[in-house]
């Protein structure tokens, strides 16, 4: 057929953009589901915390833009490849440094990490699936990695030409 190709390579960008959709709205629900009756627990009574405000916020907001990218990818669209790059660029590192733990990812993880806690050195590899928003503080020790899935990710998403 003159004028249409169906590549490897285009077929990988559906699916990756399906990922993108099915599990930013998961993300979104899950965030819902768990940050929402806290939020309104806390709106209701004297307990507010503008710090749960703001990460419901930033995860609603991470997903969202996921599904928008995944859309975008899917319909072919710069600015999905754009998004969705810098999405899981975002899921990149995993890290607790001064009470404060970052670790983000859409739906496949496989963090490696390493470091010092309270129980002494630590050296961990896992894997496991959904969604994942854990922006908080107060966990003692230095913990430092990568979640290799988003890594991969990347470099599939960077070699796809558009």
């Amino acid at each position: 057929m003159a004028g249409t190709s169906f590549t490897i390579e285009t077929s990988m960008k559906k699916i990756l953009s399906i990922y993108e959709v099915l599990f930013g709205v998961v993300g979104v629900g899950m965030t819902l589901f768990i940050l929402g009756p806290i939020l309104l627990a806390g709106i209701a009574g004297s307990e507010f915390s503008i710090v749960a405000l703001c990460i419901f916020l930033l995860a609603i907001v991470f997903y969202v833009v996921s599904v928008i990218a995944g859309v975008l990818l899917y319909l072919n669209k710069a600015l999905g490849k754009t998004l969705s790059i810098v999405m899981h660029i975002l899921q990149v590192p995993v890290f607790t440094v001064g009470g404060i733990t970052y670790f983000i990812s859409l739906g496949l993880n496989i963090p490696v990490i390493a470091g010092a806690t309270a129980n002494g050195f630590s050296f961990g590899l896992r894997f496991f699936f959904g969604p994942q928003f854990s922006l908080s503080f107060g966990e003692n020790g230095f913990l430092a990695g990568l979640n290799i899935a988003a890594v991969i990710l990347v470099v599939l998403f960077s070699s796809t030409r558009d």
